[in-house]
C-alpha cells in the first residue's frame, strides 16, 4: 500500500467457506472460448455445466448452497456456450452467445425448476463468425456490445432493426473487450496482440491502438478509472503479465508486472467502489488482491490466498448481494470441475454486529438513467447510486416486493412479439428516485459537540510509567485469548490474583498467583466455564472469589482456594441464571458485599444477593434502552449507569421503587460499542466509545442529565480496539488503554473548565493486550507513586509504576495524596445495603510515620544576587540601536555636524515683493 495514505482494506482476506457452503455435485466441462464461464447477477447466478458442447448453462438463486448436480440447468442452445451476461437493470434478463452464430436473450422465472420450459424472449443471427463475447453498457438501458471475429457490433435489445458495426482496424480475433465504467469508450484486446479503444459515437471509431504484449495467447483488458486500463497476457518468455495503460496517452506503459509462468490466462476483476483489484489465474489455485492507488505506485499488492481447487471461472459478485455485517466488502464466485465456491473478501473487525459506513461507500444502483437512443444521440450521464446499508439501499427487487404481489400476470410466456421492447423487467416498476442518505451540515454536527479545552497546568502533566525490574514479571503465559465478545477488559488482578482468558475451548480462565514469579508452567491452572467467557471480575472484599459472566447468560462464581489453585477444576460454587440473552458486562457494588449488578443484550439489569444466590432487583427495559454493552456503579453506590449499543446513557437510582429511567445523555457520532464510570464525586459520566465512523472517542457527560450541548466530547484515533478507561478518584487521572497499542493515554478530568487536561502518555516497548489498576494502597509514596498497574503482554504480566516527579521527594506529597478510602473492607453487608443503608467507606492516609508533608516544609528565604541579570541593551530597539551606533561613530571621527549655510541669514517675506 502507499506507505504515505494508509488504506481501509489493507488488511483484507479472501475466506473460502466450507463445503456445504457452496455449491456441489456440479459436473463442469468448460468451452475453449474467451469467456470467463460464470457470471452473477443480484437474484442469479449461472455457469457452464456439462459437456463443453452442450450448451447448457445452469442457474442458481443467489446464496444457494448444497448438492445441486446438474439437473437444473437452462437448455440454451444446440452448441457450445461461448459467453452470457445478465442485464445490470434488470436481474433476470439474460444474453447468452453460442458456436451457432446466434445471440440469445432470456427472461428468467422465479421458479427455477421450469428452466427447461421457457422459451427466448429475442434471437439475434446473422453474424458471420461465432460472437465470441457479451458486455453490456454501464449507463445505457439496453445497450450491447458482441464481438464477433474481428469485429464489435452494438445492438439495442429493445429495437431488434438496430445494429452497428464497429470494425476493429487492423486486428485480428477479438479475445477481451470492457466498457469504461461512463459507458463511453470500449476498450479491447485482440490476438494481434494489440490493445485498441474505439469512441462508438464518434466517426472514426478507433481512438487509440499500441501493441500491448508480446505474445498471441489470450489476453484481458479491464478499466480501472475513466483514464486508466490493465491488461493481462503473455510475455515474450511466456511469462503471465500485468501492463497497466493511461488512455489519454498510450504511448507508454505505466505499471508492469511478471505474475508466473504458468499457462493459464490472468483473469482481472475490479471494484471502482474500493479500487481493489482481484487477479485469477485459470488453471490456477491462487488468488491475487491488489489495489489501485494514486501517484507512481499505480498498483500496490495487498496479499494473496490459496483456493481450495483449481479455477475454471470466476466472476464478481454485484455489491448490493454482499453480507456488509459481516464486512464482506467483495465477493468471487469460484467455477471449479465440481463446484462453485463463493469466496468472501473480509476486512478484519473485532465484531461483527453492525454497518461499517467507513469500508461500504455509496454503490451503483439498478435504476435506469439513460436510454439507448439518448445515449447514440451524444448525452452521457452518471450511474445512480445507492447506499449500501441494509436499512437504506434502493433496488428494483425491493421495489417489485413493496409494489406488486405475485400473480398469474408473472408466470412465464411464449416468446413476445420483436416490436415489443425485450429489455423490460417482468413486473412493472415505477420510477422511484434513489434514496440518498444526506448527512447534515458541519455546523449542525458540531453544534452539539464541545471540543476539550487545553490551558490547564496539570501536577500530573509530566508523570512517568516504568516498568518494574525483570524479576517481578510473570512470563511464558501461552495460549492467552485476544479476542473476547463484548467490552470486557479481559485482565482483572486483586492484591494477590490475576484472572487472564485463554483460547482453550470450554471458556477457561486462568488463576495466576501473582507472587509466584517468573517462568509460568505451560498447562496453568483454570476454571473451566464451559461456556465462552464475556466478562469477568475479582469480589473487592473477598481476594479468593471470582464472577464470571457467559455468552448462555450465566454467571458463575468462583471460590479459589486461599493457598489458590492447584489443578483446574470446573466445580464453581453457583451460578446466577435470569438473563435471558448474552451477559454484556458485571460489576460489584463499591461499598456492600456480595452484592453483584449484571446486565445483558436482553437489556434487563439484575442485582444479585451472592452470598446467598438470590435475585434481589431486576430492572426490565421500558422500551428504549437497548442492548446494554455496559455498566458501572457510583461511587456512593445508590445508582447504576447503563449505555447501549445506540449510545444512549440512562442511570438508575437502583432501591428507589419503582425504579425509575434517568436519561443522562446520548454519545455525539453514535456508537458501536463502549465503556463508562463514574467520575468527580459521581457528578459527571465519562464515556470511552467507538462511534459511527469508526473513530475512537472520549465523551464526557453530566451525570444530572443536563442537555447535549454540554457534552463534552472529541476524537481520539482511528484505531480498532476499544480504549478501555481506568479513573483514580485521588488524583482525578483517567487512563485510556486500547488492545494491541503501544501507548497508554492518561488525561486529568476537573469539574471546572476545562474539563479535560492532557497528559503524558506511557508507550510501551511492544504492544499490550490490556491494563489492570491496584488499589491505591499498594503505592509507594515515598517514590511519589501515585498509581500502579499490572500490564498483560502477549506472553507476560509485568508491573508498571506511574510517579511524578518532584524535588524535595523526602517530604510527603500531600498535595498529590488526599486522604484515600479503605482497601478491602465493606461498610455494610447486602441485606443491610438492600435495607437502606448508605454508609460510606473511610478514608485513611497513605503518610508513613517518619515523613513530614511537603506544606509542613520550611520555606526557603530567596537570596539577593551579588550581580543583576538584567542588561538594559537586551531590551533595546533596532531604531535606539541604530541611533547609538551613528553617535558613537560621529564622535571617534569628531565631525562637525554644523553646515555652513546655518550661520547664513535668511530673506524676510516682506521682501519678496519687491
Amino acid at each position: 500500500m502507499n506507505r504515505f495514505k494508509t488504506s481501509k482494506y489493507r488488511n483484507s482476506v479472501a475466506k473460502c467457506p466450507k463445503k456445504e457452503n457452496s455449491i456441489t455435485d456440479l459436473s463442469v466441462e468448460t468451452p475453449q472460448s474467451f469467456g470467463n464461464h460464470v457470471k452473477s447477477a443480484l437474484k442469479y447466478t449461472a455457469c457452464n455445466i456439462g459437456t463443453a458442447g452442450s450448451g447448457k448453462l445452469a442457474v442458481f438463486n443467489t446464496g444457494d448452497t448444497g448438492r445441486k448436480g446438474n439437473s437444473q440447468f437452462l437448455p440454451a442452445h444446440g452448441a457450445s456456450l461461448t459467453d452470457f451476461e445478465f442485464s445490470p437493470f434488470y436481474h433476470d434478463k439474460l444474453l447468452t452467445a453460442s458456436d451457432d452464430c446466434t445471440v440469445k436473450l432470456w427472461s428468467v422465472p422465479d421458479n427455477l425448476d421450469s428452466l427447461k420450459d421457457i422459451s427466448p424472449v429475442e434471437v439475434i443471427k446473422d453474424f458471420e463468425r461465432r460472437p465470441e463475447l457479451i458486455v453490456h453498457n454501464p449507463i445505457a438501458e439496453s445497450l450491447t456490445a458482441i464481438a464477433s471475429g474481428t469485429s464489435i457490433y452494438l445492438h439495442n435489445l429493445n429495437k431488434v432493426e438496430f445494429r452497428q458495426e464497429l470494425d476493429v482496424a487492423g486486428s485480428d480475433l477479438i479475445q477481451s473487450t470492457a466498457w469504461s465504467h461512463d459507458g463511453k469508450m470500449l476498450a479491447c484486446t485482440t490476438k494481434s496482440k494489440k490493445l485498441t479503444l474505439l469512441d462508438p459515437r464518434s466517426t472514426d471509431h478507433v481512438v487509440g491502438q499500441l501493441s500491448a504484449h508480446d505474445n498471441h495467447k489470450d489476453s484481458r483488458v479491464v478499466w480501472l478509472s475513466s483514464s486508466k486500463l490493465l491488461t493481462t497476457g503473455f510475455g515474450r518468455s511466456r511469462a503471465q503479465e500485468l501492463k497497466g495503460w493511461d488512455a489519454r496517452n498510450l504511448k507508454s506503459c505505466l505499471y508492469m508486472k511478471e505474475m508466473g509462468t504458468s499457462t493459464g490466462v490472468l483473469m482481472p476483476f475490479f471494484d471502482p467502489d474500493t479500487n481493489m483489484l482481484f487477479i485469477a489465474g485459470k488453471g490456477d489455485s491462487s488468488l491475487t488482491i491488489m489495489e489501485c492507488v494514486d501517484g507512481d505506485d499505480f498498483i500496490t499488492e495487498a496479499s494473496s490466498a490459496l483456493l481450495t481447487d483449481q479455477t475454471k471461472g470466476m466472476c464478481l459478485a454485484p455489491k448490493l448481494s454482499l453480507d456488509v455485517i459481516q464486512c464482506e466488502v467483495d465477493r468471487l464466485y469460484q467455477l471449479c470441475k465440481t463446484q462453485l465456491v463463493p469466496v468472501m473478501v473480509q476486512v478484519p473487525r473485532r465484531v461483527y454486529r453492525e454497518f461499517q459506513p467507513g469500508l461500504f461507500p455509496y454503490t451503483a444502483s439498478d435504476e435506469v438513467v439513460l436510454s439507448t437512443d439518448d445515449w447514440l444521440g451524444g448525452k452521457d450521464a452518471l450511474r445512480a447510486t445507492t447506499s449500501m446499508d441494509p436499512s437504506k439501499r434502493t433496488t428494483s427487487i425491493k421495489k417489485k416486493v413493496e409494489e406488486a404481489a405475485p400473480t398469474k400476470e408473472t408466470a412465464v410466456k411464449p416468446p413476445v412479439a420483436a416490436t415489443k421492447p425485450a429489455m423490460k423487467p417482468t413486473l412493472t416498476r415505477k420510477p422511484q428516485p434513489v434514496e440518498v442518505a444526506v448527512a447534515p451540515a458541519k455546523e449542525e454536527r458540531q453544534r452539539s459537540v464541545k471540543k476539550f479545552q487545553v490551558g490547564k497546568t496539570s501536577k500530573f502533566r509530566h508523570l512517568l510509567g516504568q516498568v518494574f525490574h525483570p524479576s517481578t514479571h510473570l512470563t511464558n503465559i501461552q495460549r492467552l485469548s485476544t479476542t473476547l465478545m463484548g467490552s470486557g477488559n479481559g485482565f482483572d488482578v486483586n492484591e494477590k490474583r490475576a484472572a487472564i482468558p485463554l483460547t482453550t475451548a470450554g471458556g477457561h480462565v486462568a488463576i495466576l498467583e501473582l507472587s509466584k514469579t517468573g517462568r509460568q508452567p505451560s498447562s496453568l491452572t483454570t476454571v473451566e466455564n464451559q461456556a465462552p467467557v464475556i466478562d469477568f471480575s475479582w469480589n473487592p472484599f473477598n481476594n479468593q472469589q471470582l464472577a464470571v459472566a457467559l455468552d448462555t447468560g450465566v454467571i458463575k462464581i468462583w471460590q479459589v482456594p486461599s493457598t489458590g489453585l492447584t489443578s483446574s477444576t470446573s466445580n464453581h460454587q453457583f451460578a446466577l441464571e435470569g438473563h435471558y440473552s448474552r451477559v454484556s458486562c458485571l460489576a460489584w457494588h463499591p461499598l456492600a458485599s456480595d452484592v453483584l449488578a449484571t446486565a445483558g443484550f436482553d437489556s434487563r439489569v439484575i442485582v444479585w444477593d451472592v452470598s446467598t444466590g438470590e435475585q434481589k432487583i431486576t430492572i426490565e427495559d421500558d422500551g428504549q434502552q437497548g442492548e446494554i454493552v455496559d455498566m458501572a456503579w457510583s461511587s456512593d453506590g445508590k445508582a447504576v449507569a447503563c449505555i447501549n449499543r445506540e449510545g444512549s446513557v440512562v442511570k438508575y437510582n437502583i432501591r428507589t421503587k419503582p425504579t425509575k429511567q434517568i436519561k443522562v445523555g446520548n454519545t455525539p457520532g453514535g456508537c458501536k460499542n463502549a465503556r463508562l464510570l463514574w467520575t468527580l464525586d459521581d457528578k459527571f459520566i465519562v464515556t470511552s466509545y467507538i462511534n459511527k465512523n469508526g473513530a475512537r472517542c472520549l465523551a464526557m457527560l453530566h451525570a444530572s442529565g443536563r442537555e447535549n450541548d454540554d457534552i463534552e466530547a472529541t476524537e481520539i484515533d482511528d484505531a480498532v480496539a476499544l480504549l478501555m478507561p481506568h479513573y483514580d478518584a485521588d488524583s482525578n487521572v483517567l487512563f485510556l488503554a486500547g488492545k494491541g497499542d503501544h501507548s497508554l493515554l492518561s488525561f486529568e478530568l476537573a469539574a471546572a473548565e476545562p474539563h479535560v487536561t492532557y497528559l503524558t502518555s506511557y508507550r510501551a516497548d511492544q504492544a499490550y493486550q490490556a491494563f489492570s489498576f491496584q488499589h491505591k494502597s499498594v503505592c509507594d509514596v515515598r517514590k511519589v507513586e501515585f498509581a500502579r498497574a499490572w500490564k498483560l503482554g502477549k506472553t507476560s504480566i509485568e508491573p508498571v509504576s506511574f510517579t511524578v516527579p518532584r524535588v524535595k521527594m523526602e517530604y510527603f506529597q500531600d498535595d498529590l495524596f488526599p486522604k484515600t478510602k479503605k482497601n478491602g473492607q465493606a461498610t455494610m453487608t447486602a441485606a443491610q445495603w438492600l435495607d437502606g443503608s448508605d454508609k460510606q467507606m473511610d478514608r485513611i492516609s497513605l503518610r508513613p510515620g517518619d515523613m513530614k508533608a511537603l506544606s509542613e516544609a520550611p520555606k526557603e528565604v530567596t537570596k539577593e544576587r551579588k550581580y543583576d541579570s538584567y542588561n538594559a541593551n537586551t531590551y533595546k530597539t533596532d531604531e535606539e540601536r541604530r541611533e547609538e551606533l551613528v553617535s558613537a561613530m560621529s564622535s571617534k571621527l569628531n565631525l562637525d555636524k554644523k553646515l555652513e549655510q546655518d550661520d547664513m541669514e535668511g530673506v524676510d517675506e516682506d521682501e519678496w515683493s519687491d
